[in-house]
Parts: structure tokens; C-alpha cells; sequence
């Protein structure tokens, strides 16, 4: 008899340990699980800093592209106004001489006419 009482309690001692061991599995488990969790959850982080990293770096492109193509407008815009300003020296340069020629006209003119005046009373 003794025999008997003892098998079940056997068994109840084997059940035990399986649920031990079936707990500490469980266990494990959940906290390779977690582990598991937590690696996705960086992986889509990481590839979420991916992401913007890149869009940055198109972001950086274009604006360097833009850049390149403001610096030509500028370089065009300082090409022309050189252009503008070469013109408009060479324009009033030739002004200035024009107004030269004008005033020594008018001084050979007058002191010609003084001359021949001056020649014609001699002459009277």
C-alpha cells in the first residue's frame, strides 16, 4: 500500500517539475521574444533614420544643385553689368570728347572771327 500512496506522489513530484521546466521554457520564451521585439522594433528605427539620412542627402543635393545655378545667374548678372558699365564709359568718354571738339570749334571759330576782324580793320 505504501507502495501505491507513493506512486502518485511520484507523479505529482514528476508533474511538478515538468511545469517547472515548462514554465522556465515559457520563460525563455518571452524573453527571447522580447529580445526579438525590441531588435525589430531598432531595425525599423534604424531604417527609419535610413530613410531621412537620405532624403537629407537629396535634400543637400538639390540645394547644392540650386546653389550652382545661383552662383551662374550671378556670374551672368556680373558679366553683363561689366558689359553695362564698360558701355557706359565708352559712351560718356566719347561724349566728353564731342563736348570738346564743340568748345575748341567755338574758340577756333571765335578767335578766327577776331582774327579776320581784326585783319579787315587793319586792311581798311
Amino acid at each position: 500500500m505504501q507502495q501505491q500512496s507513493q506512486q502518485p506522489q511520484d507523479q505529482v513530484s514528476l508533474l511538478a517539475f515538468r511545469v517547472e521546466a515548462l514554465e522556465r521554457t515559457v520563460s525563455g520564451f518571452n524573453q527571447q521574444l522580447n529580445s526579438y521585439v525590441r531588435e525589430k522594433e531598432n531595425d525599423l528605427k534604424l531604417k527609419m533614420l535610413e530613410a531621412t539620412a537620405q532624403n537629407i542627402g537629396s535634400e543637400i543635393t538639390g540645394f547644392k544643385h540650386d546653389v550652382r545655378e545661383l552662383e551662374e545667374e550671378v556670374k551672368a548678372l556680373k558679366d553683363d553689368l561689366q558689359r553695362r558699365d564698360a558701355a557706359q564709359h565708352e559712351s560718356q568718354s566719347r561724349l566728353q570728347i564731342r563736348v570738346l571738339v564743340a568748345i575748341i570749334s567755338t574758340v577756333l571759330t571765335v578767335v578766327t572771327s577776331i582774327l579776320g576782324l581784326y585783319i579787315a580793320h587793319i586792311f581798311k
